[in-house]
């Protein structure tokens, strides 16, 4: 289900907003999605998809140079947000990197979920 959680938020989130209105005087703002695969099975390794979760994983998210332009890209995005908003990606260096870490990881969880097809996924 997570996979399926993560690929249709925009169907959750019009699903509480419907149920919202008909409270009447509650509105969603934004839905938080935190959710993984309970566990992962091993996959054939021919499955296209798997292999590219394993090159996300193991080689992609796991580089130097990747890591580098995302602290880059982190950086920058932060140095133009309003000061009482910057340690939105952490106070201090370390938990700096665990948020981004936390952040890529969650959009690759996204991006694999849009990928699977209708009806399979973990």
């Amino acid at each position: 289900m997570a996979w399926r959680i993560r690929r249709d938020t925009d169907l959750l989130k019009a699903e509480a907003d419907d149920r919202a209105s008909v409270i009447g005087t509650c509105w969603v703002e934004k839905l938080e999605i935190v959710c993984r695969p309970a566990e992962r099975w091993e996959e054939p390794s021919e499955d296209p998809l798997f292999e590219l979760r394993r090159v996300i994983e193991e080689d992609i998210l796991t580089s130097g140079a990747f890591q580098n332009e995302l602290v880059g890209m982190a950086q920058e995005i932060r140095a133009q947000l309003p000061p009482e908003s910057r340690d939105a990606f952490g106070a201090d260096e370390a938990s700096f990197r665990e948020a981004l870490t936390r952040l890529v990881r969650d959009g690759a969880e996204s991006v694999m979920a849009r990928l699977e097809p209708t009806g399979e996924g973990g």
